[in-house]
Protein backbone atom coordinates (compact mmCIF):
# COMPACT_ATOMS: atom_id res chain seq x y z
CA UNK A 1 0.00 0.00 0.00
CA UNK A 2 1.27 3.56 -1.20
CA UNK A 3 1.49 5.80 2.41
CA UNK A 4 -0.49 8.51 1.43
CA UNK A 5 0.36 11.87 3.22
CA UNK A 6 -1.89 15.11 3.92
CA UNK A 7 -0.37 18.61 3.69
CA UNK A 8 0.37 18.59 7.61
CA UNK A 9 2.65 15.54 6.90
CA UNK A 10 4.04 17.28 3.63
CA UNK A 11 4.68 20.69 5.18
CA UNK A 12 6.82 18.87 8.72
CA UNK A 13 8.65 16.46 6.41
CA UNK A 14 9.84 19.41 3.82
CA UNK A 15 9.63 22.29 5.56
CA UNK A 16 9.71 22.05 9.81
CA UNK A 17 11.89 19.07 10.11
CA UNK A 18 14.78 20.55 7.39
CA UNK A 19 14.37 24.02 9.39
CA UNK A 20 15.34 22.13 12.85
CA UNK A 21 17.98 20.12 11.74
CA UNK A 22 19.91 22.75 9.93
CA UNK A 23 19.15 25.02 13.41
CA UNK A 24 19.67 22.19 16.11
CA UNK A 25 22.02 19.88 14.39
CA UNK A 26 19.26 17.13 15.10
CA UNK A 27 19.23 14.30 12.67
CA UNK A 28 15.78 12.84 11.28
CA UNK A 29 15.67 9.90 13.46
CA UNK A 30 15.88 12.27 16.98
CA UNK A 31 13.04 14.61 15.33
CA UNK A 32 11.17 11.20 14.78
CA UNK A 33 11.62 10.20 18.36
CA UNK A 34 10.52 13.59 19.56
CA UNK A 35 7.43 13.50 17.68
CA UNK A 36 6.16 10.28 18.50
CA UNK A 37 7.08 11.36 22.68
CA UNK A 38 5.05 14.40 22.17
CA UNK A 39 2.31 11.92 20.58
CA UNK A 40 2.27 9.75 23.48
CA UNK A 41 1.96 12.87 25.84
CA UNK A 42 -0.92 14.19 24.10
CA UNK A 43 -2.43 10.65 23.80
CA UNK A 44 -2.30 10.27 27.75
CA UNK A 45 -3.55 13.68 28.88
CA UNK A 46 -6.55 13.91 26.38
CA UNK A 47 -7.72 10.55 28.12
CA UNK A 48 -6.96 12.34 30.95
CA UNK A 49 -9.50 14.76 30.44
CA UNK A 50 -13.34 14.99 31.98
CA UNK A 51 -15.39 14.04 29.31
CA UNK A 52 -17.31 17.67 29.33
CA UNK A 53 -14.31 19.56 28.96
CA UNK A 54 -13.62 16.85 26.13
CA UNK A 55 -16.98 18.12 24.46
CA UNK A 56 -16.10 21.47 25.19
CA UNK A 57 -12.65 21.68 23.56
CA UNK A 58 -14.69 19.68 20.33
CA UNK A 59 -17.20 22.38 20.24
CA UNK A 60 -14.63 25.44 20.43
CA UNK A 61 -12.35 23.83 17.95
CA UNK A 62 -15.59 24.23 15.47
CA UNK A 63 -15.03 27.86 15.26
CA UNK A 64 -12.56 26.60 12.35
CA UNK A 65 -15.35 25.96 9.89
CA UNK A 66 -14.00 24.91 6.08
CA UNK A 67 -15.81 26.80 3.16
CA UNK A 68 -15.60 27.28 -0.36
CA UNK A 69 -15.18 31.29 0.36
CA UNK A 70 -13.97 33.63 3.21
CA UNK A 71 -17.35 35.38 3.20
CA UNK A 72 -18.74 32.00 3.98
CA UNK A 73 -16.54 30.85 6.52
CA UNK A 74 -16.07 34.48 8.33
CA UNK A 75 -20.06 34.59 8.75
CA UNK A 76 -20.12 31.31 10.33
CA UNK A 77 -17.34 32.18 12.85
CA UNK A 78 -19.09 35.43 13.66
CA UNK A 79 -22.65 33.23 13.74
CA UNK A 80 -20.63 30.83 16.46
CA UNK A 81 -18.57 34.21 18.29
CA UNK A 82 -23.03 35.13 18.56
CA UNK A 83 -23.96 31.58 19.77
CA UNK A 84 -21.74 31.54 22.68
CA UNK A 85 -22.01 34.67 23.87
CA UNK A 86 -26.18 33.96 24.06
CA UNK A 87 -25.36 30.63 25.32
CA UNK A 88 -22.89 31.70 27.95
CA UNK A 89 -19.86 29.64 27.48
CA UNK A 90 -17.48 32.39 28.37
CA UNK A 91 -19.20 32.61 31.91
CA UNK A 92 -17.96 28.41 32.71
CA UNK A 93 -15.02 28.51 34.47
CA UNK A 94 -13.97 25.36 32.75
CA UNK A 95 -13.53 27.07 29.69
CA UNK A 96 -9.85 28.39 29.44
CA UNK A 97 -8.85 28.08 25.73
CA UNK A 98 -9.97 28.60 22.72
CA UNK A 99 -7.96 28.03 19.57
CA UNK A 100 -8.84 29.20 16.10
CA UNK A 101 -6.95 27.22 13.28
CA UNK A 102 -5.51 28.70 10.21
CA UNK A 103 -5.35 32.24 10.93
CA UNK A 104 -3.71 33.77 7.48
CA UNK A 105 -4.63 37.47 7.11
CA UNK A 106 -4.15 40.35 8.85
CA UNK A 107 -7.82 41.53 8.90
CA UNK A 108 -7.79 37.68 11.14
CA UNK A 109 -5.38 39.11 13.74
CA UNK A 110 -7.66 42.59 14.14
CA UNK A 111 -10.11 40.41 15.05
CA UNK A 112 -8.76 37.65 17.14
CA UNK A 113 -7.32 40.41 18.72
CA UNK A 114 -10.42 42.08 19.02
CA UNK A 115 -12.15 39.01 20.61
CA UNK A 116 -9.41 38.52 22.74
CA UNK A 117 -9.79 41.98 24.02
CA UNK A 118 -13.54 41.23 24.77
CA UNK A 119 -13.49 38.26 26.45
CA UNK A 120 -10.49 39.43 29.00
CA UNK A 121 -12.95 41.88 30.11
CA UNK A 122 -16.02 39.67 30.46
CA UNK A 123 -14.55 36.65 31.94
CA UNK A 124 -11.51 38.54 34.15
CA UNK A 125 -8.29 37.60 31.47
CA UNK A 126 -9.24 33.65 32.25
CA UNK A 127 -10.04 32.50 28.42
CA UNK A 128 -7.21 32.65 26.19
CA UNK A 129 -7.93 32.96 22.26
CA UNK A 130 -4.84 30.99 20.60
CA UNK A 131 -4.38 30.22 16.66
CA UNK A 132 -1.66 28.71 14.25
CA UNK A 133 -1.48 29.23 10.80
CA UNK A 134 0.82 27.09 7.68
CA UNK A 135 1.03 30.37 5.47
CA UNK A 136 5.00 31.30 6.73
CA UNK A 137 5.78 27.97 5.29
CA UNK A 138 4.03 27.78 2.51
CA UNK A 139 5.28 31.33 1.24
CA UNK A 140 8.52 30.27 0.53
CA UNK A 141 7.38 27.05 -1.49
CA UNK A 142 6.90 29.93 -4.39
CA UNK A 143 9.62 31.64 -3.50
CA UNK A 144 8.04 34.20 -1.41
CA UNK A 145 9.46 36.40 0.81
CA UNK A 146 6.87 38.87 3.30
CA UNK A 147 8.50 42.42 3.69
CA UNK A 148 6.08 44.56 5.70
CA UNK A 149 2.35 44.33 6.22
CA UNK A 150 -0.14 47.47 5.81
CA UNK A 151 -3.25 47.82 7.63
CA UNK A 152 -5.01 50.31 5.59
CA UNK A 153 -5.07 47.54 2.53
CA UNK A 154 -4.79 45.00 5.21
CA UNK A 155 -2.27 42.93 2.82
CA UNK A 156 1.42 42.02 2.89
CA UNK A 157 4.68 43.59 0.61
CA UNK A 158 5.82 40.59 -1.31
CA UNK A 159 9.23 40.34 -2.12
CA UNK A 160 9.94 36.90 -5.00
CA UNK A 161 13.25 35.06 -4.17
CA UNK A 162 13.74 32.99 -7.52
CA UNK A 163 15.89 29.62 -7.28
CA UNK A 164 19.23 30.98 -8.30
CA UNK A 165 18.32 34.52 -8.46
CA UNK A 166 17.25 34.22 -11.74
CA UNK A 167 16.02 37.49 -11.85
CA UNK A 168 14.81 39.06 -15.51
CA UNK A 169 13.40 42.13 -15.95
CA UNK A 170 10.16 42.92 -17.45
CA UNK A 171 9.90 47.34 -17.76
CA UNK A 172 12.43 47.49 -20.18
CA UNK A 173 11.80 46.14 -23.75
CA UNK A 174 15.24 45.90 -24.98
CA UNK A 175 16.30 44.18 -21.81
CA UNK A 176 13.36 42.03 -21.68
CA UNK A 177 13.16 38.45 -20.11
CA UNK A 178 17.29 38.76 -20.02
CA UNK A 179 18.59 37.51 -16.70
CA UNK A 180 19.99 40.38 -14.59
CA UNK A 181 23.26 39.56 -12.66
CA UNK A 182 22.92 40.65 -8.84
CA UNK A 183 25.34 40.60 -6.03
CA UNK A 184 24.90 37.98 -4.19
CA UNK A 185 26.80 38.67 -1.10
CA UNK A 186 24.71 40.98 -0.16
CA UNK A 187 22.15 40.63 2.46
CA UNK A 188 18.03 40.55 1.99
CA UNK A 189 16.38 43.42 2.16
CA UNK A 190 14.89 42.76 6.44
CA UNK A 191 13.48 45.55 8.22
CA UNK A 192 12.69 43.25 11.65
CA UNK A 193 16.25 42.43 12.30
CA UNK A 194 15.42 38.59 12.72
CA UNK A 195 18.08 35.72 13.86
CA UNK A 196 17.29 33.95 10.00
CA UNK A 197 18.45 37.19 7.97
CA UNK A 198 21.28 38.01 10.07
CA UNK A 199 24.02 35.83 7.61
CA UNK A 200 20.83 35.54 4.71
CA UNK A 201 22.67 36.76 1.33
CA UNK A 202 21.61 35.90 -1.94
CA UNK A 203 23.88 32.98 -2.18
CA UNK A 204 21.59 31.17 0.04
CA UNK A 205 19.64 31.18 -3.14
CA UNK A 206 21.27 28.96 -5.47
CA UNK A 207 24.33 26.24 -5.65
CA UNK A 208 24.80 23.42 -3.53
CA UNK A 209 25.54 23.08 0.07
CA UNK A 210 28.99 21.73 1.50
CA UNK A 211 27.14 18.10 1.40
CA UNK A 212 26.21 18.60 -2.18
CA UNK A 213 22.49 18.87 -1.78
CA UNK A 214 19.88 21.84 -2.99
CA UNK A 215 21.12 25.24 -0.87
CA UNK A 216 17.71 26.88 -1.76
CA UNK A 217 15.65 24.13 -0.15
CA UNK A 218 17.89 23.08 2.34
CA UNK A 219 19.59 26.47 3.80
CA UNK A 220 17.00 29.62 1.66
CA UNK A 221 13.80 28.35 1.84
CA UNK A 222 14.14 27.38 6.17
CA UNK A 223 15.57 30.74 6.41
CA UNK A 224 12.83 32.27 4.45
CA UNK A 225 10.38 30.18 6.48
CA UNK A 226 11.63 31.45 10.46
CA UNK A 227 11.51 35.48 8.37
CA UNK A 228 7.98 34.77 7.47
CA UNK A 229 7.17 33.47 11.27
CA UNK A 230 8.51 36.63 12.94
CA UNK A 231 6.73 38.54 10.55
CA UNK A 232 3.62 37.13 11.67
CA UNK A 233 4.48 37.52 15.26
CA UNK A 234 5.43 40.93 15.09
CA UNK A 235 2.12 42.46 13.26
CA UNK A 236 -0.18 40.49 15.44
CA UNK A 237 2.00 42.46 18.60
CA UNK A 238 0.81 45.24 16.88
CA UNK A 239 -2.65 44.81 16.30
CA UNK A 240 -2.83 44.01 19.72
CA UNK A 241 -1.01 47.69 20.84
CA UNK A 242 -3.97 48.87 18.16
CA UNK A 243 -6.59 47.45 19.24
CA UNK A 244 -6.13 47.51 23.08
CA UNK A 245 -6.38 50.99 22.56
CA UNK A 246 -9.91 52.83 22.64
CA UNK A 247 -11.96 51.30 19.30
CA UNK A 248 -12.17 54.54 17.66
CA UNK A 249 -8.41 54.82 16.98
CA UNK A 250 -8.98 52.16 14.34
CA UNK A 251 -11.29 54.06 12.10
CA UNK A 252 -8.48 55.56 10.10
CA UNK A 253 -6.19 52.88 10.30
CA UNK A 254 -7.89 49.99 8.66
CA UNK A 255 -10.76 49.61 6.07
CA UNK A 256 -13.96 50.81 6.73
CA UNK A 257 -15.88 47.21 6.40
CA UNK A 258 -13.16 45.81 8.69
CA UNK A 259 -13.78 48.61 11.27
CA UNK A 260 -17.62 48.12 11.47
CA UNK A 261 -17.12 44.08 11.76
CA UNK A 262 -14.96 45.13 14.83
CA UNK A 263 -18.03 47.31 16.07
CA UNK A 264 -20.27 44.88 16.02
CA UNK A 265 -18.09 42.77 18.11
CA UNK A 266 -18.08 45.23 20.28
CA UNK A 267 -21.90 45.52 20.16
CA UNK A 268 -22.53 41.66 20.59
CA UNK A 269 -20.14 42.22 24.05
CA UNK A 270 -22.23 44.90 25.13
CA UNK A 271 -25.09 43.10 25.56
CA UNK A 272 -24.47 39.14 24.98
CA UNK A 273 -28.15 38.66 25.33
CA UNK A 274 -28.86 40.75 22.39
CA UNK A 275 -26.01 38.97 20.26
CA UNK A 276 -28.58 37.26 18.25
CA UNK A 277 -30.08 40.67 17.00
CA UNK A 278 -26.50 41.77 16.32
CA UNK A 279 -25.38 39.46 14.35
CA UNK A 280 -28.96 39.59 11.88
CA UNK A 281 -28.18 43.45 12.20
CA UNK A 282 -24.64 42.51 10.86
CA UNK A 283 -25.12 39.41 8.46
CA UNK A 284 -24.68 41.41 5.21
CA UNK A 285 -21.18 43.81 6.38
CA UNK A 286 -19.97 40.16 7.33
CA UNK A 287 -20.32 39.11 3.80
CA UNK A 288 -19.40 42.01 2.54
CA UNK A 289 -16.16 41.89 4.57
CA UNK A 290 -15.67 37.99 3.51
CA UNK A 291 -15.36 38.87 -0.36
CA UNK A 292 -14.00 35.96 -2.29
CA UNK A 293 -11.23 34.03 -2.26
CA UNK A 294 -8.00 35.64 -4.00
CA UNK A 295 -5.38 33.73 -5.21
CA UNK A 296 -1.90 35.52 -4.77
CA UNK A 297 0.36 33.35 -6.84
CA UNK A 298 0.50 34.46 -10.42
CA UNK A 299 0.41 31.39 -11.95
CA UNK A 300 3.00 32.30 -14.88
CA UNK A 301 5.88 32.83 -11.80
CA UNK A 302 4.77 29.23 -10.21
CA UNK A 303 4.81 27.44 -13.52
CA UNK A 304 8.42 28.91 -13.96
CA UNK A 305 9.67 27.77 -10.12
CA UNK A 306 8.82 24.48 -10.33
CA UNK A 307 10.48 24.10 -14.12
CA UNK A 308 13.46 25.55 -12.89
Amino acid sequence: MVKKYGWGSIYQKYIKDPIEMVFTGKTPAQLEQESQARAQKLMIEASLLDEKIKSDIIRNLSANISSSSDDQEFEKRARIADLMLKEKEFEKKHVKYIHLLGISKISDFFILATLQKLVNKLTDDRVLFSTDSSSPGQYPVFGTYLHSGNFKTQTFTELYFPKNNEYRRKSHANRANKTVAIDTSRKVPCQLGCPACKDFTYDYLGGQTATGLDRYSQEGMPRMVIHNTHLYVDIAKDVSQLVNNHVELLETAIPKDLYDVILSLHSMFDDPDNAMNVYATYKKTYKKFGGDSISTTDANQFNKFFKT
